[in-house]
């Protein structure tokens, strides 16, 4: 039965072709430069969905400790499930089969960094009017970093879906989607969702989009 379900778990991290496609499509419609200069100047981000406008601001110091209080709870309550095991369980199987799921984390840690210092250069030159060949070499290398990152999270993502703390981290940057997102009623900026329930049970569509452009203003949890 054990081996089985090892077989299992490997077998179940490749993605098609079709589905790499499906997910860089999605991402450049919900994720564009224009989105990335505005969060540079505002530290939020705007958008509009069935034709209400809404918004996702840099989570305060409050909001992440609840998501964190969230998160341990999860991880908690997946402790008791033996449907999903412990990264480093997870990690030890992969790298019997020579695949280094660490290394893959330093290069998205360095890919990161790259990114961060090409958006403060390109926020240096928005705020000094640069011209737009100029903004432009920034952009481009903004988009390549993001490409890269992109292809190592989901290979990561895919390796590690199955541990405790993939399912506990998926589910508290959703809470915290949930609690940084806004909409504008009357001129004035509301809380989206009076609790995690509704937000959860919302249009799929509308938590996707929203989700996106929270991935921008979260960073890490």
């Amino acid at each position: 039965m054990g081996n089985k379900e090892e077989k299992k778990e490997i077998n179940e991290t490749k993605v098609t072709d079709e589905q790499v496609a499906k997910i860089k499509k999605d991402l450049k419609k919900s994720i564009d430069m224009s989105k990335i200069e505005e969060l540079i100047e505002k530290n939020n981000i705007e958008f509009f969905h069935d034709g209400i406008k809404y918004r996702v601001n840099k989570p305060t110091y409050k909001e992440k400790q609840q998501a964190y209080q969230q998160q341990v709870e999860k991880i908690t309550e997946l402790l008791d499930n033996k449907g999903y095991l412990m990264e480093e369980v997870l990690k030890e199987k992969y790298k019997k089969k020579g695949i280094d799921v660490d290394k893959m984390s330093q290069q998205m840690t360095a890919l990161e960094t790259k990114k961060t210092n090409f958006q403060l250069k390109l926020g240096k030159l928005l705020k000094e009017k640069a011209s737009d060949t100029d903004l432009k070499i920034y952009r481009d290398e903004i988009a390549q970093v993001q490409e890269e990152q992109l292809m190592l999270s989901i290979k990561k993502t895919n390796l590690l879906q199955y541990s405790v703390e993939h399912q506990a981290l998926i589910y508290v940057y959703s809470f915290l989607t949930y609690l940084i997102l806004q909409k504008e009623e009357k001129e004035k900026w509301i809380k989206a969702f009076n609790t995690y329930e509704e937000f959860a049970q919302s249009k799929e569509d509308l938590i996707n989009q929203a989700s996106a452009k929270a991935s921008l203003v979260i960073g890490r949890v």
